[in-house]
């Protein structure tokens, strides 16, 4: 799906340049065979998840998706510093051919303390569930990772300087692109080092995000996606643009890996602008 992608640009506006970003919406696969060692970061041992046709597989569909949001993960036992994720379902069937599932999560610190995360819930094709499909495996994986990662790395030290960003619910978005691609830039700051706050503080900025879409022709539309630098009083500092031409309605339901993606080739331009700032109060 994310192969139909047509282009992406990205345009920093106080730069008045353009120029392309590294394929965003693509996958991007981690190696799979054993623990990555990431500064920072500790092992993960994700445990088969009880309740599921096929426990394992889900396991490694998560660990899969893990790794590709940059967590090293596994399902080989025998990693003796790892933390240990371990997860049970519960599926309720419905009317139709779907059915809602409800994942529960337990994170095993390696000081043996328990933490327990958000349930993951969805609704999941019935057929495809008890086949344990693959596809359908991966799509769970995909909705559940990114809190997934929070609950594992938990809060991370600023190592930049500079003042505090709250990031805005973003405007106009389609499906649930509000919520999940304001999540997804919080993750992406705070992995870049930026102090990242639920609320707005006075000596803080604002990233704010607004999306415009209109047709394309041959089932294509245009997504533009303008995030902006606010001072904690509302007044503009900086603005990039993102935009490209998809198929139409991909953006319609759950954001997913579109959101994490969108969010980590912004970083960049987010880092010139507010870079530019702090240059211009230092002048």
């Amino acid at each position: 799906m994310f192969s139909r992608i047509l282009c992406a640009l990205l345009t920093l506006l106080v730069l008045a340049a353009c120029q392309p970003l590294p394929r965003p919406f693509e996958d991007q696969e981690k190696e799979s065979n054993e623990l990555l060692t990431l500064a920072n970061r500790a092992g993960v041992l994700v445990t088969p998840i009880e309740g599921a046709p096929d426990p394992g597989a889900l396991a490694e569909a998560i660990a899969a998706e893990l790794r590709r949001l940059d967590v090293p993960a596994t399902t080989r036992t025998g990693a003796s510093n790892a933390l240990r994720l371990g997860g049970r379902t519960q599926i309720v069937q419905v009317d139709g051919p779907r059915d809602e599932l409800t994942i529960s999560w337990l994170l095993t610190l390696a000081n043996g303390v328990l933490a327990g995360g958000p349930p993951t819930s969805l609704q999941v094709p019935r057929e495809a569930w008890a086949a344990a499909s693959p596809e359908a495996l991966r799509e769970i994986a995909k909705l559940a990772a990114p809190e997934l990662v929070d609950l594992i790395e938990g809060d991370r030290p600023a190592s930049r300087p500079g003042p505090a960003l709250a990031v805005w619910a973003v405007d106009g978005a389609p499906g649930d692109g509000a919520v999940s691609l304001k999540a997804a830039l919080e993750r992406s700051l705070r992995r870049a080092g930026y102090r990242v706050l639920a609320e707005i503080v006075d000596d803080g900025l604002v990233v704010s995000g607004a999306i415009h879409t209109r047709p394309a022709g041959n089932g294509r539309q245009r997504v533009t996606i303008v995030w902006s630098i606010l001072s904690s009083d509302g007044t503009e500092l900086g603005q990039i643009e993102q935009e490209n031409v998809i198929v139409a309605g991909l953006l319609d339901g759950p954001w997913g890996e579109i959101a994490r993606q969108i969010a980590a080739a912004a970083i960049e331009g987010i880092t010139e602008v507010l870079q530019q700032v702090q240059a211009g109060k230092a002048s």
